[in-house]
């Protein structure tokens, strides 16, 4: 089964991010740049993203099941 990545050492870029303190959102800024100064703000818009994401990924799992039995979608 093949595997995103099977290295077993840190990344040399990652440890340059840690080593200036760009750890990520809480510490305001990461590999994707900054983030906002409010961050729970954007920590709880980017979870409610994510939970619709994921509510929609499984709603298309259940119409493909549902088609696959036969069953007519919703």
């Amino acid at each position: 089964m093949p595997t995103l990545c099977s290295r077993t050492d840190s990344i040399p870029y990652g440890d340059k991010l840690i080593a200036e303190g760009k750890t990520g959102v809480r510490a305001g800024e990461g590999m994707l740049g900054k983030y906002p100064a409010d961050v729970d703000a954007y920590v709880k818009k980017r979870n409610r993203r994510i939970v619709a994401m994921y509510k929609m990924m499984n709603q298309f799992k259940e119409e493909d099941a549902m088609e696959k039995a036969g069953e007519p979608s919703r």
